[in-house]
């Protein structure tokens, strides 16, 4: 082998090397990093603030009752209320009905009353007087 075969080997041994620990040196630095994310990171603590506020009545951290349990409405209690509603408007809406249909017959006969009574007026107006010469025409 030759001299200048010889310091390429050399050179390549020295660049392996010099390759080798910079990657020894990036892991450190790597290690380095994740040591220092992980002192980062927050503690968390843990509460259970939202486990009372989901309660029902919804609780204060302390536990005590935020809502009088009395003012909490179920599903069951809100249709029966609005059922209830439902009927009673029903009920207002038919009576009204009712009355309304009975004014307006009441009112229908008045009004045919008067038109029958005011028509025989106009007719009597316009018979014949007697001593008057009635003539049929043909």
């Amino acid at each position: 082998m030759s001299v200048a075969d010889k310091a390429s080997k050399a050179d390549l041994k020295a660049g392996k090397d010099s390759k080798a620990e910079g990657a020894a040196e990036g892991e450190d630095e790597e290690e380095k990093e994740e040591e220092a994310k992980e002192e980062e990171q927050p503690v968390v603590v843990e509460n259970d603030h939202i486990e009372k506020a989901e309660m029902s009545p919804p609780k204060d951290p302390e536990g005590i009752d935020c809502l009088v349990p009395d003012l909490i409405l179920s599903k069951d209690k809100i249709m029966a209320i609005l059922e209830k509603a439902l009927d009673i408007v029903m009920d207002w809406l038919i009576q009204e009905k009712k009355v309304y249909n009975a004014k307006c017959v009441e009112e229908g006969k008045t009004l045919q009353d008067s038109s029958v009574e005011e028509l025989d007026e106009n007719l009597r107006k316009q018979w014949p007087r007697k001593g008057r010469l009635e003539v049929e025409i043909f």
